[in-house]
């Protein structure tokens, strides 16, 4: 269903289509390993993709969505894929290369040793 049909909806309605949908609920903090951190949080702290720190909850799930969709994404599909999330201090470089050292990092990890 599209957001802007279930928009319409009683809110009750709403929440019922959402949960049946929706499997599963995650958080930035949930994303960390005990005290290690993921592959995303920690490309964000080297990237400095963060000032405020308002919007790096959402950027971090969306990074961390979009690299399990497309391991390797270019700018386009990075700017294209996070372009639902905000930055009020207009870090949008940083965030971007921060996601493009996330997937390296991540293709590390994964590659054989």
């Amino acid at each position: 269903m599209n957001s802007t049909a279930s928009q319409s909806l009683p809110r009750s309605r709403r929440i019922i289509i959402w949960s049946r949908y929706c499997s599963a609920i995650s958080t930035s903090r949930a994303r960390a390993d005990g005290d290690t951190l993921s592959p995303v949080q920690e490309a964000f702290i080297e990237a400095g993709a963060f000032q405020c720190g308002y919007c790096t909850p959402g950027f971090l799930l969306m990074a961390t969505q979009l690299l399990d969709e497309n391991p390797d994404p270019d700018d386009d599909a990075i700017r294209h894929y996070l372009s639902g999330n905000l930055c009020r201090c207009a870090a949008y470089p940083e965030i971007i290369n921060a996601v493009k050292i996330a997937a390296r990092k991540r293709k590390g990890a994964t590659a054989p040793a």
